[in-house]
C-alpha cells in the first residue's frame, strides 16, 4: 500500500470520488447571517473562505458562526430574549471580524496541488483538518474530505493489508480515552459552549440517572440557524434535536471495543458519522473513534 498512496495523484483520485459540484465558497466581507443562510440553502457544515486577494485561505462551520454570535451571551434568559437580527447585532457583522478573533491557523485552510500524491493529502487530514483544498489550475479547484478518504478506503478495501483491518478499537486504545459529554437535559446553549470549548465537532448526550448514550450533538445539527432559532439554544440539547424542523436527528453511532478497523470504515462510510462512540454491551461510554484516528492508522503503515 505504501507505493499506492505515494504514486497515486489527486488528479486520478479525484475520478474515483463522487461527482463534485460547483466549489461553495463564502466572500470574506460577507457578514454573519448571509454566511449562515448560504449554509443552510447548500446543507453545508464547513465552507471555504475567499479573501481579499482571490485565496481561499481559511475555512469556516456552522458551529464558528453560531458561536460567535452568541460568545457574549453568559445566561439562558438572554437567549430566550433573541427574537429577530437586530437583537443579535454580531449577525451584522463581517467574516473577517470573526476571523480576526482567533489565531490565524485556527480558521487556516491547507492547500495542496492536483499532481501532488495522495499522501501528502491524507498527511494533512490525518492531523485533523476536516478537508483540504485541492489547487487544479487546468480544471477546477476542489476540496477534499476526510469523509472522501473514508468512503475511497471502504470502496476499495485490498488498499488496507489484512492485519491493519483486523486491529480493534481496544487493540488501538480507542476505547480507554476520555470523552467529553454531556447530559441530554442539559441546554443546547451549554453543549455548543462546550463543543467550542473543546474544539470538538460533536459530544454524546448521556441519560442522567444511567449514564448510557442517548444521544448526538454535533455542529451538523446547526445548519438551519437563524436569528430566531438561535431562540431554540436556550433548549435542552434532547429538546433542540426533537425539535420539529430540527438540525439533526441526533442519533448516535456506537461500536463495542471488539469492533474492528473494517466495521468501522464501512459504519463512518455510509452513516454520515464523523465518528463512532464506544460503549459497552449497556451503553455506557468507553471511548471515542474518529475519522481523523482512522486516517493515521492507516497513515502509520504507508510511512
Amino acid at each position: 500500500m505504501n507505493s499506492f498512496f505515494e504514486d497515486m495523484k489527486l488528479s486520478a483520485l479525484k475520478s474515483e470520488l463522487p461527482l463534485r459540484s460547483k466549489l461553495h465558497a463564502i466572500s470574506i466581507e460577507s457578514d454573519i447571517n448571509s454566511a449562515l443562510e448560504y449554509l443552510d440553502s447548500e446543507k453545508l457544515i464547513l465552507a471555504p473562505v475567499l479573501d481579499h486577494s482571490g485565496k481561499y485561505s481559511y475555512i469556516i462551520g456552522v458551529h464558528d458562526l453560531v458561536y460567535y454570535c452568541i460568545s457574549d451571551i453568559e445566561s439562558i434568559d438572554e437567549i430566550k430574549l433573541i427574537s429577530d437580527k437586530e437583537s443579535l447585532p454580531k449577525l451584522n457583522h463581517k467574516i473577517h471580524q470573526m476571523i480576526e478573533m482567533k489565531p490565524k491557523e485556527y480558521f487556516m485552510l491547507e492547500h495542496v496541488d492536483s499532481n501532488d500524491s495522495v499522501k501528502k493529502a491524507l498527511e494533512l487530514l490525518s492531523k485533523g483538518n476536516h478537508k483540504v483544498f485541492v489547487n487544479d489550475q487546468d480544471k477546477n479547484s476542489w476540496l477534499l474530505s476526510q469523509h472522501d478518504m473514508i468512503i475511497y478506503l471502504n470502496n476499495h478495501p485490498e488498499i488496507v493489508s489484512e492485519s491493519v483491518k483486523k486491529l480493534t478499537m481496544k487493540s488501538l486504545g480507542f476505547s480507554e480515552r476520555e470523552i467529553t459529554s454531556q447530559d441530554s437535559n442539559a441546554s443546547a446553549f451549554s453543549v455548543l459552549k462546550s463543543l467550542v470549548s473543546f474544539e470538538l465537532t460533536a459530544m454524546p448526550l448521556l441519560d442522567g440517572e444511567s449514564g448510557r448514550i442517548v444521544g448526538n450533538f454535533s455542529t451538523s445539527d446547526l445548519i438551519g440557524m437563524d436569528a430566531v432559532m438561535i431562540q431554540e439554544l436556550a433548549l435542552t440539547a434532547r429538546q433542540f434535536l426533537d425539535e420539529k424542523d430540527a438540525r439533526g436527528a441526533g442519533h448516535p453511532v456506537t461500536v463495542e471495543e471488539s469492533a474492528t478497523v473494517a466495521e468501522v470504515l464501512v459504519l463512518l462510510a455510509y452513516s454520515g458519522a464523523h465518528r463512532v462512540w464506544i460503549a459497552d454491551s449497556n451503553k455506557m461510554p468507553m471511548g471515542v473513534v474518529a475519522m481523523t484516528d482512522l486516517l493515521t492508522t492507516i497513515l502509520s503503515e504507508v510511512s
